[in-house]
């Protein structure tokens, strides 16, 4: 039998497989296979098919996969087509679903494979690493590091050096490095030597910028033309001694950054055994482990490479220090494991009405429509899946009955799960349930009127290649349109927010805008809150700033990083609950071009287009900038859910497409429905502004992630066997909430109107 080219490739990356060969082996009869070194068997035909199957079969696009994971080969490719692959293109509409660059899902008959199109290899993704660090060194501080002299040296006023930054910018904007280790500070220091690493060239400019500088602030008795930089104000006691302080701790602390003296001793050496096995530690850390400079600062050691073997990290300094920075170097480790977790995806189903289906058909989903310029006014449409046929048998409610249940288990450990790993990202990280439509992206098409069998449909869920997502607005037209009322007479399950106020219609909105920015380090997002002043006049609101942040989305998908993503689908209707827990670097704005930071200056809510109301009139205005692909503004209503602490969050919203080289399109306003607790923002927040070496302290326990109500009938229930009440009510009142926006009955049947 000739052998299969997967294990041929195999073979040629890894050497341990020349001696034997692997022959697949028959896993249950399942359709999977598993490799394991036998000597070769008679086989009928039906196991050589099971085992290899023909190109054409589906589970031959599953085994080329598995090998891809194991292995980095390059996939074969040949003339007979796969099953057809439905890969549909997002409309731009969406945030959580912008595509930055050409797609990599083709429509139409020329995609054969899953992954590619015929006589093409598929792509093997390149994982990198994640830097920690935050920027990357020049090679003139990395001499400095090595403990190489200067290549010459500038005198500095001591007052100039201690409360003013400028010479740090001067020697970076030469491509140079200053440093000097005097740490006496006072009346009367005089002035400091600081040594300038760098090239010649650079050197020699920077010294006369240097003196240039010093005699512009006034240090000097030279009179000046012109004044380039601030005068330098004389500082009063309490400050002066402020910045003292602040300059010898700064000057102790950067020794540790520099490789240590050979002819120091210390009073402790440690070695980190380094336990990433995909990167050695300079690929993640920086060539001199840069990103470990605040775990050397903090606990006053040296950590350098071990000569004897390029994946032992040592630590020198005293006893103490020591054992600090191991513990840091550890939770370093978990960082960078972190960032790389993999993402969890989960399609599942759930039977309100605890009746089955037998097949499932796709219905068409009117995406949101183009409203301008009027030559583009457009409805592209989606594929939602629906249930057909009753399975009405007291064993089928059973099993819809339990089917649900596991659904929701298995949501509510995976949330766990992720949790549990994410106490030492990095970043800023946002966990919401948001209400929407469930879509199908990349499925196995179907013949016309054609259906699958519900295993089938499920079973395809599961693989791999099977793609969907869940609509940002609630996806129902009416439903959305009446969606404010609905929620304003809610009395008995609903609350306003504020202590003080008793009437659902009388909560005021807040405003917020998204703005995507287009950058080749990925994206760059902006996100702007306003409120309503207390005391305004209502005729004329006063609006208030509230939070300006920026992020950076995944440079190669152009979004958040989604870490959870499940939906739990209900077939009648198509609606899903999406649990989404996402991911977004921090940028600093001192990090940001000049012209991002006016834009941001510039944004402003207008309020007469807010009175109007008209959709052709966005209500938040801004300076036009050319980076900038995509917006969205948003009016958001909130209030608390009675009994508990969670928040439910209707938004009115609106979306700009700005895609650079394109026609801009304005989309016309839908409603999205998201709930959520403050306190996973409180808790994910201290994740934003984690060192290196720190760990989040928020609990990991589901009971407090997921508490149970207060108050109300089940508060006094004794606490089931898994502990999981909390999420079980919780799953109980967005079904309420479900029924309540989209006017379904306790059956989950749509109510008809009379």
């Amino acid at each position: 039998m000739e052998e299969d080219y997967e294990v041929a490739n195999a073979r040629a990356w890894d050497t341990s497989l020349k001696d034997a060969a692997l022959q697949p082996e028959n896993d249950d009869g399942n359709g999977w296979q598993v490799a394991s070194r036998k000597e070769p068997v008679a086989q009928t035909t039906s196991q050589q098919n099971r085992q290899n199957p023909p190109v054409f079969h589906p589970q031959y696009h599953r085994q080329a996969q598995s090998a891809h994971q194991r292995y980095p080969i390059t996939a074969h490719s040949n003339d007979r087509g796969g099953p057809i692959i439905s890969a549909q293109r997002p409309s731009a509409y969406d945030a959580s679903r912008r595509e930055p660059g050409k797609s990599a899902n083709v429509t139409g008959r020329d995609q054969r494979h899953a992954f590619g199109k015929p006589g093409e290899p598929k792509p093997v993704k390149k994982i990198l690493p994640f830097t920690l660090g935050s920027d990357v060194i020049s090679p003139a501080q990395q001499s400095w590091r090595r403990q190489e002299p200067p290549v010459d040296n500038v005198r500095i006023p001591a007052d100039i050096a201690v409360q003013n930054a400028t010479w740090k910018s001067i020697a970076v904007g030469h491509g140079t490095f200053m440093h000097t280790s005097e740490v006496k500070v006072g009346y009367g220091s005089g002035s400091w030597t600081f040594g300038i690493w760098g090239e010649p060239s650079a050197v020699a400019a920077t010294k006369a910028s240097i003196i240039a500088y010093v005699e512009e602030t006034g240090a000097s008795e030279k009179p000046s033309l012109s004044r380039k930089f601030a005068k330098t104000v004389s500082l009063t006691p309490v400050l002066r001694v402020r910045y003292e302080k602040r300059w010898q701790r700064a000057v102790l602390a950067e020794r540790y950054r520099q490789f240590p003296p050979g002819d120091v001793s210390f009073g402790a050496i440690g070695n980190f055994h380094w336990p990433i096995e995909e990167y050695r530690p300079e690929e993640v850390l920086g060539q001199s482990l840069e990103a470990l400079d605040p775990i050397r600062m903090e606990h006053s050691c040296y950590v350098v490479k071990a000569e004897r073997g390029q994946r032992v990290l040592q630590v020198m300094g005293d006893d103490r220090g020591v054992r600090h920075a191991l513990k840091a170097l550890k939770i370093t480790c978990f960082q960078i494991a972190a960032r790389n977790i993999e993402p969890v995806r989960l399609h599942l189903i759930r039977w309100p009405s605890s009746s089955r289906g037998t097949h499932v058909y796709l219905e068409t989903y009117r995406d949101p429509h183009v409203i301008a310029p009027p030559r583009m006014i457009q409805q592209e449409s989606s594929r939602s899946p629906r249930v057909e046929g009753c399975a009405a048998g007291a064993a089928d409610f059973e099993i819809a009955r339990v089917s649900t249940l596991l659904s929701i288990e298995r949501t509510r450990s995976n949330i766990e799960s992720t949790v549990g790993k994410i106490a030492c990202l990095q970043g800023g990280v946002k966990f919401r349930i948001r209400l929407g439509v469930f879509l199908l992206t990349q499925y196995k098409q179907l013949q016309e009127d054609d259906m699958y069998e519900l295993s089938g449909y499920e079973s395809m869920t599961s693989q791999s290649q099977f793609k969907a997502r869940t609509t940002e607005e609630i996806g129902d037209s009416h439903a959305e349109q009446n969606a404010l009322a609905a929620l304003q007479n809610a009395d008995d399950m609903l609350t306003p927010q504020d202590a003080l106020q008793h009437d659902l219609a009388a909560v005021a909105p807040g405003f917020s805008a998204d703005f995507i920015f287009q950058n080749d380090a990925g994206d760059l997002h902006l996100a702007m809150t306003w409120h309503i002043a207390v005391d305004s006049d209502p005729n004329i609101p006063e609006l208030e700033m509230g939070k300006k942040q920026w992020t950076r989305l995944d440079v190669e998908s152009g979004n958040a990083t989604k870490l959870l993503d499940i939906s739990l689908t209900d077939l009648q209707n198509g609606s899903a609950w999406s649990f989404e827990l996402s991911t977004e670097k921090p940028v600093s704005e001192d990090k940001l071009p000049q012209s991002l930071v006016k834009f941001a200056k510039s944004a402003h809510i207008s309020r007469d287009a807010l009175k109007r109301q008209d959709p052709m009139r966005p209500f938040v205005v801004y300076t036009p900038h050319s980076a900038m692909r995509w917006m969205r503004e948003r009016t958001d209503y909130r209030y608390g859910i009675i009994g508990t602490d969670y928040t439910l969050e209707l938004s009115k919203y609106q979306v700009k497409d700005l895609a650079p080289g394109q026609e801009h399109r304005l989309f016309e306003p839908r409603w999205s429905l998201d709930v959520y607790r403050t306190a996973w923002d409180t808790n994910l927040a201290h994740n934003q502004n984690l060192r290196i070496g720190e760990t989040a302290t928020w609990t990991r326990d589901m009971k407090e992630w997921f508490p149970r109500d207060i108050g109300g009938p089940d508060a006094d229930a004794e606490e089931d066997a898994t502990g999981v009440d909390g999420f079980i009510q919780l799953m109980k009142k967005l079904e309420r909430v479900e029924a309540l926006i989209r006017g379904l009955t306790e059956d989950g049947v749509k109510e008809e109107l009379m």
